[in-house]
């Protein structure tokens, strides 16, 4: 696999991620601010805020898995990118790095 379909597997897989964080902060926030659940939580039928947390935190072993993939690619292969390839894979780390926090920031939440 030359470091292009490299890069193109890594642009995938932060999608699939992105995906990820989007289904569960969703989900967090259909349990958290629908009058249903604030009735359903009245009469101890609602989701525990322990049980959303745990969605959150199953973000984190993805998101650690794939820090390793960018940093490992950086590491070995971005010396052989074409001054494009680099613009694009930059992107795509920065991109990753904002969406890192934004996991940060959900779990502190």
């Amino acid at each position: 696999m030359n470091e292009k379909e490299k890069i193109k597997v890594l642009a995938i897989s932060v999608n699939e991620f992105l995906s990820d964080y989007i289904q569960i902060h969703n989900e967090i926030n259909k349990e958290a601010e629908s009058f249903i659940s604030v009735i359903k939580n009245l009469f101890g039928r609602g989701v525990p805020m322990s049980k959303l947390l745990d969605s959150a935190k199953s973000l984190i072993p993805i998101c650690d898995s794939l820090r390793n993939k960018i940093d490992f690619f950086k590491s070995t292969s971005y010396s052989n990118l074409s001054n494009d390839e680099k613009y694009y894979f930059d992107i795509l780390s920065d991109y990753f790095n904002a969406l890192e926090r934004t996991v940060s920031y959900l779990i502190e939440r």
